[in-house]
């Protein structure tokens, strides 16, 4: 059973609330305004958040239908059996308890502004499939992830941390905003055709395959033109090592584009892409860190 849980927490696609924290407070040890005891707790909010939305999202997917037995990709817990949905809303509102209980810790540091954070991200999780304008069914899911994973979750981070914002964070909660939607539009690529059944009016649905792949293609390119703006700014450029995962970016395009088909062959390209951002994140902190 905890196998089940586990793997219905989505455990490869945790680097998404991972890398903004990570990559924030490194841009803070930079100026030498990292703080630990903050940043953990941002990476226990944000990781918490994270997994309290998708099980979240299950559960309301499951509710209208959208994971049935026809899903392509790896078959959820709820539709499955395996978890009973009585222990799955139990699930969601403890861990999402848990996260907001982190998040009240930064209120000496940033004040009562924690609380308008906390409410956008509580709201933005359960809306994500919740209610008759959910954002992943009226084609909104790709804003709000690249705002929630990117911009709040990397400016939120830095400035709990440094007090301040500055031009070069917005552009790497981008750059981390866009790679971690990236992995979102695997899955909606795969899903097309179950979403479409249920309404479920992503991108992809509205607009096909080919669109979804240049999505992919532009969001990429974008976020490896990213740190040759930072590097332009900043002087520092070793900030430019991101720029050499470009080959690796128009493989997982190609293979995207052309060559994926199956639910297992998307399951391990969204693999491979949330592998992408995580280099990408360490690639640009070792940069930091060099520089």
């Amino acid at each position: 059973m905890f196998k089940v849980w586990f793997q219905t927490t989505r455990p490869q696609s945790w680097i998404a609330s991972i890398a903004p924290v990570f990559l924030a407070s490194f841009f803070a040890a930079d100026l030498e305004l990292f703080s630990f005891l903050p940043a953990f707790f941002c990476l226990a909010f944000a990781l918490l958040m994270q997994i309290a939305t998708d099980l979240a999202n299950d559960y309301y997917d499951f509710q209208r239908g959208t994971d049935g037995p026809d899903r392509v990709g790896p078959m959820r817990g709820l539709a499955s059996g395996l978890i009973p949905i009585e222990s799955m809303r139990m699930a969601i509102v403890i861990l999402y308890m848990i996260a907001l209980g982190f998040g009240l810790l930064l209120y000496s540091y940033v004040g009562p502004g924690v609380f308008l954070v906390m409410t956008a991200c509580l709201i933005g999780g359960l809306l994500y499939t919740a209610g008759p304008f959910a954002f992943a069914y009226c084609g909104f899911s790709d804003i709000v992830t690249i705002l929630f994973y990117g911009f709040i979750a990397t400016v939120g981070t830095f400035y709990v941390q440094a007090g301040k914002f500055t031009p070069e964070v917005f552009l790497l909660g981008l750059a981390l905003g866009l790679l971690t939607n990236n992995i979102c539009l695997i899955n909606h690529i795969r899903d097309a055709k179950t979403d479409a059944a249920v309404n479920k009016n992503t991108l992809i649905v509205r607009f096909g395959k080919a669109f979804g792949c240049k999505l992919f293609k532009f969001e990429t390119t974008v976020a490896l033109i990213i740190p040759a703006v930072l590097a332009t700014l900043s002087g520092n450029y070793f900030l430019l090592l991101p720029l050499t995962l470009a080959p690796w970016g128009l493989i997982l395009y190609r293979k995207l584009r052309y060559y994926t088909n199956t639910g297992p062959s998307y399951t391990y390209l969204q693999a491979r892409a949330c592998v992408l951002l995580f280099v990408y994140s360490l690639l640009l902190a070792t940069g930091i860190a060099l520089g």
